[in-house]
């Protein structure tokens, strides 16, 4: 196999990869998540982190995320 086949090969999993996870919320998929339900439960559990970790004395640098 050639460097070129196995890059190809790499991107085609990278893109497989890509499709998969947008599926997971594309409206044609009747399991799909509903991505605004999912961003909100992600904000909140991120501010649940952030309160724990600052009541513990860890300051969270902004420009870390």
């Amino acid at each position: 196999m050639t460097d070129e086949h196995a890059e190809m090969l790499n991107r085609l999993f990278e893109i497989e990869d890509q499709i998969q996870e947008l599926w997971t919320y594309h409206p044609e998929n009747p399991d799909a998540v509903d991505i605004v339900i999912e961003f909100n439960e992600l904000q909140r559990e991120a501010s649940t982190i952030e309160s724990y970790l600052q009541e513990k004395g860890i300051e969270l640098d902004e420009n870390m995320f």
